[in-house]
């Protein structure tokens, strides 16, 4: 997958987990975190952005909300040299 968007609502912390325990490849990931949706003292998305960041995911962008965030992979990089 070359880009995949993700505003699914709460539900993009079960999906990514999903996604980094998959064989599937994703180029790049644009997603809008919902931790508004959830208890304050228990931010997921910074447990999810470090899991990303495990597999090899880095931020390039994000919105002045920080609630958008789109992620490259090193692999695509590597490839755009």
């Amino acid at each position: 997958i070359d880009v995949l968007k993700m505003d699914i609502e709460g539900a993009e912390y079960a999906v990514l987990e999903k996604i980094l325990a998959s064989p599937v490849t994703i180029d790049q990931l644009i997603i809008e975190f919902h931790d508004r949706s959830f208890d304050p003292k228990v931010p997921k998305s910074k447990e999810i952005v470090r899991k990303l960041t495990e597999n090899g995911y880095s931020i390039f962008g994000c919105s002045v909300s920080f609630e958008e965030i789109s992620f490259i992979h090193q692999r695509k990089l590597k490839a755009l040299g």
